[in-house]
């Protein structure tokens, strides 16, 4: 586990055991508060946000 429930393999990322669809590993980074990104896109507890 990454951690604040985040986690990923060589080939997924997982939010609390549930795979995020179509998020990238290899560039995955947790920010903070619920918040990570990918480079391509953000999300909030596991679920796609749209940028501002």
């Amino acid at each position: 586990m990454l951690r604040d429930g985040y986690a990923c393999d060589a080939w997924n990322v997982y939010y609390n055991g549930d795979k995020i669809k179509g998020a990238s590993p290899e560039r995955f980074r947790i920010l903070r508060d619920g918040y990570a990104e990918d480079g391509r896109n953000t999300y909030y507890l596991g679920r796609k946000v749209s940028r501002r």
